[in-house]
């Protein structure tokens, strides 16, 4: 019972001198060898020997499992007063672990005896003196450590030590251990590789050596602000030969180095390369259609406002964003080298896939939108139906989303469905859509032209600052010819002015009333246009997405699209939205576009019973439509105004 106290003093000590458990966590070995030591702290030694005994007859022990096996064994052995025993265990155990030795604060005097008697005929040292000092070493194959002195216990007899270090030569030797006894050994490893320092003018420079990433260059916390000492990575034990060392940075240009490593006995130090200077590199890229007021993002970092030409950014894979109104407007990828590059950054769609891939035949015209990734349509969602798409979770921005739905088409072909979160429809689609945007302005005289009988075309009316009244031009006169070619009908005329460019001068043949034929030149300008041209693609929802997203970049057409937008939002049922949209196209400025807005407030104020307000728009819509010659608007106003009770003036 004496024994006892020793026994749960040992399993204290022995449990605090435990290794560091794996990353895998406790073992089954560690767990059974757990279960021994509550088995010894409850004296059921019996037990413990016999678990003890079965763990150390494994072949596949670790040296470290055996050697806290045999120490709990030793333990249970001694509080057995089973000396012989406990003599078998530490000779066990200085076989395994030469440096082994029991606490003498927990152990018997008479095993401790015993155990100094054993080490003194068993166990010597060698007293090393290594170089390097942190070269490995293992002792007939196990792995020892070395103290600071040099010190290795070691079992007598022959010992075949290894000593092994990375950028040295690995090397052996035997040595002749005495028990009781120090025996000296000079070693000194052979260097087969040598310490690189590479260094750059500036930081931060990736650097690879023979296509290994081995690190950056970093200057020393010594090196203080804005000092001139290199940025350095130290590469260490490379091997000797000749190297290729890469160097790169963004914004820089990517450096070649070849360096060849040999070794110096005399001289160990660390080779330093020569200091490499880093050259800038840019890539300058010219902007088109960046006339709106945004930002612009490359990398996720504000590097410009537009409007603007050109800006510079870093070689390499890009990623370009623009944004306005608190929204994307244009996004892509670029992958930029050194020279010159031009992007268009009008304002284009942000598309969104719903599907595996997009349509191989849909090259074109995906190349024209911004695309933003894709979702997955919720399992039964009817994605042929606007309510289906609720549904669907598109990433806020989203002007169009397409659906690719397999099988559904003719004969099990894929079925291709457009939807627009802006109008919530969805519509069929049997071909890409144009890969432009639609035409949001068109050229203009500032006049209205009416048939007046057969192969007769006349001018109606002019906008008083317009291009056709500077010109000269008159109502009643008649339009002989546009550009050299006769006209035979209004419609053909208004075709011929708006098929010109925004800012041609057109040269109209007229015949004023009763009066000599003659030519004028006329500067067209520019006029919204509210109405589908016949080139464009026809779909309502590819339209509603280019005018969201033009409208929301501002800038000369911004005022036209948003617009059309609030046209089409009209004639999806979505009154609240539309007005919303009005009513920004009324603050944004005067012309027509001013009118078409008042006009439409004024039908939605007469609708909610607003009779004043309503009369004060349909008044605006009315002098801004006569302003801007467009008489058709003004008596429509006229007769809104009429219904209200106000008498014409």
């Amino acid at each position: 019972m004496l024994a006892a106290p020793c026994v749960v003093l040992a399993l204290t000590v022995a449990g605090a001198a435990d290794p560091t458990p794996s990353a895998a966590g406790t073992t089954a070995v560690e767990s059974e060898l757990a279960a021994v030591r509550e088995q010894l702290v409850a004296l059921e030694i019996e037990k413990a020997l016999y678990a003890l005994n079965a763990i150390l007859e494994r072949s596949d022990l670790s040296d470290g499992a055996r050697v806290e096996a045999l120490d709990l064994r030793a333990q249970a052995h001694a509080a057995s007063d089973d000396l012989d025993a406990v003599e078998t265990d530490y000779r066990a155990l200085l076989e395994l672990r030469a440096g082994y030795a029991p606490s003498r604060e927990v152990t018997s005097k008479k095993a401790m005896d015993r155990f100094v008697k054993i080490q003194a005929s068993m166990i010597g040292s060698a007293r090393l003196d290594l170089e390097p000092k942190d070269a490995s070493v293992t002792v007939d194959g196990r792995p020892v450590s070395v103290s600071a002195d040099g010190s290795l216990p070691a079992v007598s007899g022959v010992r075949r030590l290894r000593f092994v270090r990375k950028g040295f030569d690995p090397q052996e030797v035997d040595v002749q251990v005495v028990a009781g006894q120090a025996t000296p050994a000079t070693i000194r490893l052979v260097p087969n590789a040598r310490s690189l320092v590479v260094r750059t003018d500036v930081d931060g420079v990736a650097v690879t050596i023979d296509g290994v990433a081995s690190g950056l260059t970093a200057r020393g916390a010594d090196a203080g602000d804005g000092a001139n000492a290199p940025a350095t990575l130290v590469l260490e034990d490379v091997a000797i030969g000749e190297h290729e060392l890469r160097l790169s940075k963004p914004c820089f240009a990517t450096e070649s180095l070849q360096e060849v490593v040999s070794v110096d006995l005399a001289d160990r130090s660390p080779k330093l390369s020569r200091v490499v200077a880093m050259r800038p590199s840019r890539t300058r890229v010219t902007a088109t259609g960046a006339t709106y007021e945004a930002e612009l993002r490359v990398d996720g970092e504000r590097v410009a406002s537009l409007p603007l030409t050109s800006f510079a950014m870093c070689p390499g894979l890009r990623t370009i964003e623009v944004g306005a109104s608190g929204r994307v407007v244009w996004s892509g990828a670029l992958v930029a080298e050194e020279s010159d590059v031009t992007l268009d950054l009008s304002p284009r769609p942000n598309a969104v896939l719903v599907g595996a891939a997009w349509p191989a035949s849909w090259a074109v015209a995906t190349a024209a939108w911004s695309l933003r990734g894709r979702v997955e349509a919720p399992a039964g969602a009817n994605l042929t139906t606007g309510e289906g798409w609720e549904a669907v979770s598109l990433p806020p921005g989203t002007d169009l989303a397409v659906a690719v739905i397999p099988g559904a088409g003719i004969a099990g072909d894929e079925r291709i469905v457009l939807y627009g979160p802006a109008l919530r429809e969805a519509e069929d689609r049997a071909s890409p859509p144009r890969p432009s945007a639609p035409p949001w302005v068109v050229a203009s005289l500032g006049a209205v032209i009416v048939d007046d009988g057969a192969g007769s075309v006349v001018l109606a009316s002019t906008a008083p600052s317009g291009p056709a009244a500077r010109a000269g031009l008159l109502p009643g006169d008649r339009i002989v010819m546009i550009a050299g070619r006769s006209v035979a009908n209004a419609a053909a005329a208004r075709e011929a002015i708006a098929s010109s460019v925004v800012g041609a001068k057109l040269v109209v043949d007229i015949l004023p009333p009763g009066g000599a034929a003659r030519r004028v030149e006329c500067e067209t300008s520019a006029e919204p246009r509210l109405a589908p041209s016949p080139t464009d693609d026809g779909s309502r929802v590819v339209r509603s997405a280019w005018a969201s997203v033009t409208a929301a970049a501002g800038g000369s057409d911004g005022g036209a699209a948003l617009a059309n937008l609030a046209m089409l939002l009209e004639g999806a049922g979505r009154g609240p939205a539309a007005l919303d949209a009005w009513r920004r196209v009324r603050a944004i400025g005067g012309g027509m576009l001013a009118a078409r807005a008042a006009y439409a407030l004024g039908e939605a104020l007469e609708a909610g019973g607003k009779r004043a307000d309503a009369i004060d728009a349909f008044g605006q819509a009315k002098s801004k439509a006569l302003a801007n010659a467009d008489p058709v608007l003004a008596a429509a106003a006229i007769d809104r105004l009429a219904d209200l009770g106000v008498a014409p003036r």
